[in-house]
């Protein structure tokens, strides 16, 4: 997103969410909820959230990441539709997703191809600024109670456990 001009007004026709927000919690322009416990490393604390109407404002390129966040969503959600959709659960940690795939089930029609049938594989990527800022990450993940229970509850739906592996991009990468 290296020209903003083009993304500045794409949040205008999304009304900013109005209404109730449960104890403990906090709600995004969209009306999404966020658990106060997951926002405690920003000095947010969650027993302080009591329940309450908010009226909430969409981001301005003001906002900063926030902005970007938000566009980013309404921009690969428009992009994605009537395909997969991924929700980041850990973006509010520094550990943004950027990219995301699923096993491809149709037949192998290509036999240079080599291809592995039979693995039910999910991967996704995300993109951190350093070696230490995704150390940082996993630090908070793993700090976090509440992670730590959802991550629990997840390893309960997979097959395996989760691999990590870090990729550095290439000398000559655009993703730098």
């Amino acid at each position: 997103m290296n020209r903003l001009e083009q993304f500045a007004d794409v949040l205008d026709a999304i009304p900013p969410w109005r209404g109730r927000v449960p104890q403990g919690y906090l709600a995004d322009f969209l009306g999404v909820f966020t658990d106060g416990r997951f926002r405690t490393m920003f000095g947010v604390d969650p027993d302080a959230l009591a329940e309450r109407e908010v009226a909430t404002r969409a981001p301005t390129i003001a906002d900063g990441e926030y902005w970007f966040e938000a566009v980013n969503w309404v921009v690969a959600a428009r992009e994605a539709r009537e395909r997969f959709v991924m929700v980041a659960l850990g973006a509010c940690y520094g550990g943004p997703a950027v990219a995301s795939f699923s096993t491809e089930y149709a037949p192998n029609t290509f036999p240079r191809l080599p291809v592995r049938e039979g693995e039910h594989v999910f991967t996704w990527f995300a993109r951190f600024a350093s070696v230490a800022a995704h150390a940082a990450y996993r630090e908070r993940l793993v700090g976090s109670p509440h992670w730590r229970a959802l991550a629990v509850a997840l390893g309960r739906r997979v097959q395996g456990p989760p691999q990590v592996l870090r990729l550095a991009p290439t000398a000559r990468s655009r993703l730098r």
